[in-house]
């Protein structure tokens, strides 16, 4: 029997053409390949940790299933842990939070995407560090906007300066995404240096995500 498609192949948006795999998972699943044949690996391609998770967090995963915690939690994350995330806002930095403003995600990704979703729109262009957490030009990319790549140097912490911030801004850019520690680089945007992106980001008219 005949069960080949009769319809046309369906077609996929346009903005796929511009997302590039995540070339780190192919690596990871290589390396795995060659730890099963016997190879020793030294493992530097993605972020996972080399220790195993805290006996504390995982008893209180099973005391959570034990009580039936299994359902569906409020949108925006479970209201204990956004309290608490609050709290220590107070008691660490002195900044005072409310719940309504903090959303948990199920990793950096996820939260990224949904930024991506609310501040990025079709013809954008966001200013972005090169090197940089590859998904981080996918997102913008699938939002049908432009990322613009700013090279950094170790010289500069491998973070953005303001005169290259002038340099690369343009008419249709609407932001500024940094991140701090940067991925892959590991480096800490300066408190100073900071506000003073901020304030050049003001100026412009611009949204800052770090």
């Amino acid at each position: 029997m005949d069960y080949s498609p009769k319809s046309p192949a369906v077609s996929t948006s346009s903005n796929l053409e511009k997302v590039n795999p995540f070339r780190v998972m192919t690596v990871m699943h290589r390396a795995a390949e060659l730890e099963k044949q016997g190879r020793q690996i030294v493992h530097m391609e993605v972020g996972e940790p080399d220790f195993s998770t805290a006996k504390p967090i995982i008893d209180a995963a099973k005391i959570a299933l034990d009580k039936g915690l299994t359902q569906y939690t409020a949108a925006p994350g479970i209201n204990e842990l956004r309290d608490s995330i609050v709290q220590h806002y107070r008691d660490r930095h002195n900044v005072e939070l409310i719940r309504e403003r903090i959303l948990i995600t199920p990793g950096a990704s996820g939260g990224l995407a949904l930024l991506a979703n609310l501040l990025v729109s079709t013809g954008d262009g966001i200013l972005i560090s090169d090197p940089a957490y590859p998904c981080v030009r996918n997102f913008i990319h699938l939002m049908s906007a432009k990322p613009q790549l700013i090279p950094v140097e170790w010289e500069h912490n491998f973070q953005p300066t303001l005169s290259q911030l002038d340099q690369y801004v343009q008419p249709h850019t609407t932001g500024l995404w940094l991140a701090s520690p940067s991925n892959p680089t590991g480096t800490i945007i300066e408190r100073n240096h900071l506000k003073s992106i901020c304030g050049w980001a003001r100026d412009k008219g611009l949204h800052v995500l770090v």
